[in-house]
């Protein structure tokens, strides 16, 4: 989905320069795909906005919760 969503960001500007840091394992969650791809590309399309040309955007995942 984050790959999905830089790529559609990459589309929109390609005078930005867009990278992704998500951790090395599969995130697992239980989402409605669609609502979330829109909040990313909200967000990505704000994030080209509001910054200058060359900038890099960079789209970050985390996990806070661990099994256990």
């Amino acid at each position: 989905m984050i790959t999905e969503s830089l790529e559609t960001a990459r589309q929109l500007s390609p005078d930005h320069i867009f990278e992704s840091e998500v951790p090395v394992d599969d995130i697992i969650i239980v989402i409605d795909n669609q609502k979330i791809s829109q909040v990313l590309i909200n967000v990505l399309t704000n994030a080209i906005k509001y910054s200058s040309p060359g900038t890099k955007i960079v789209l970050t995942a985390i996990t806070a919760w661990r099994p256990g």
